[in-house]
């Protein structure tokens, strides 16, 4: 069954807010990745059609569509669903620097398993944030996993991928795109002064 709401809550930075539905007491959950085809960025006091199913704090919609379908223009995260192939880019170049450094510094082989150690420890942070995030519970912040994405690069763009984590926030993954970039000229600094 579908249902004919109002969009009384948007926070556009995280993709997620409420609709009501006259007649009813209980805020309808909206999230962005559930509004079909490839409609604008949602605002308050949108009118929505949708289909409902329980959640775990209540109702939430899915199916969704704008009730008014001359309401379509500027397409939704047309930048915003991430060009991967720019990440796998840097990653391309980024990880055989990373490595090539480490071998410069004849480091003991123990300390090889550092990078694959970071890469994972990203990975599972990713991971536990998205899942945080569908539970509605405390949150790894954006500067850790920020952080955590300098030694662990290629987990975290294989995290974003994979769980489409982050992959939507301009302001998150300008900055992540910027760390991969300049780790790069770091070190290319680095090894062409000889450390």
């Amino acid at each position: 069954m579908r249902f004919n709401g109002q969009l009384s809550e948007w926070n556009d930075d995280r993709g997620f807010g409420f609709a009501f539905v006259p007649g009813q007491a209980e805020r309808v959950f909206v999230h962005i990745k559930a509004f079909e085809g490839n409609p604008r960025r949602p605002e308050v006091h949108d009118m929505l059609t949708f289909e409902t199913s329980a959640g775990p704090k209540g109702p939430v919609a899915k199916r969704i569509r704008y009730a008014r379908t001359e309401e379509k223009a500027e397409p939704v995260r047309a930048s915003g669903r991430r060009a991967f192939i720019i990440d796998w880019a840097v990653t391309a170049v980024l990880v055989p620097l990373q490595i090539f450094a480490v071998s410069e510094l004849q480091l003991p082989l123990w300390k090889w398993a550092l990078l694959p150690l970071a890469a994972l420890w990203a990975f599972i942070a990713f991971n536990w944030d998205k899942g945080a995030a569908r539970r509605n519970e405390r949150r790894v912040s954006e500067a850790n996993l920020l952080l955590l994405s300098i030694p662990g690069w290629i987990g975290a763009v294989a995290a974003q991928q994979l769980f489409r984590h982050k992959s939507s926030k301009h302001s998150f993954y300008y900055k992540f795109r910027a760390i991969g970039v300049i780790q790069i000229g770091v070190i290319t600094w680095l090894l062409w002064r000889g450390f």
